[in-house]
């Protein structure tokens, strides 16, 4: 009789963590992608968001953002797909027998061409948003697109960056 009554609390304890787990992977992932009123909030959203509250800019900053923000994303929406186009041709080369180097360093230069374009796309993008700062809002720009590209470069897990791990003297 013991034995059942044990297997009841245990059952009842693994189904109360069950839903705290759920609970908090719920708010993890999806609650912090919430607006102030509980709504969820697309990424364009949360940087417009940012650059309102972190570097403070005004609504015509916001609209100008935006306005550059699409033309951006439509530039950027080809490469893109041409980078998809050249990784999906660099990877089906280890399905074929016997490929020279030659032909791989070939495709993987033809993947690292477009990785590069769209890269430079991007700084002068950031470039551009920096220039709609005013001189005030200026360092507080520089933090927050410092911010971006740390996360954007994969944000220090892959090991130390330039200055990281260097012996200082």
């Amino acid at each position: 009789m013991s034995y059942l009554k044990n297997n009841k609390i245990l059952l009842m304890i693994i189904g109360t963590l069950l839903i705290v787990n759920i609970g908090l992977l719920y708010y993890g992932v999806w609650g912090h992608r919430r607006g102030s009123h509980g709504k969820s909030v697309n990424m364009r959203d949360r940087m417009k968001m940012k650059l309102e509250n972190e570097v403070g800019f005004s609504k015509e900053q916001l609209a100008k953002y935006d306005e550059m923000r699409t033309k951006n994303r439509e530039s950027l929406e080809p490469l893109f797909e041409e980078l998809h186009i050249a990784k999906e041709n660099f990877f089906r080369l280890m399905h074929l027998s016997e490929v020279p180097d030659s032909v791989i360093s070939l495709y993987s230069s033809q993947v690292c061409g477009k990785q590069q374009a769209i890269d430079l796309k991007i700084i002068k993008h950031f470039r551009s948003l920096k220039e709609l700062a005013t001189e005030e809002q200026k360092p507080k720009m520089d933090s927050f697109l410092q911010s971006i590209s740390q996360r954007m470069a994969g944000g220090g897990r892959h090991g130390p960056g330039p200055d990281k791990g260097k012996n200082k003297k």
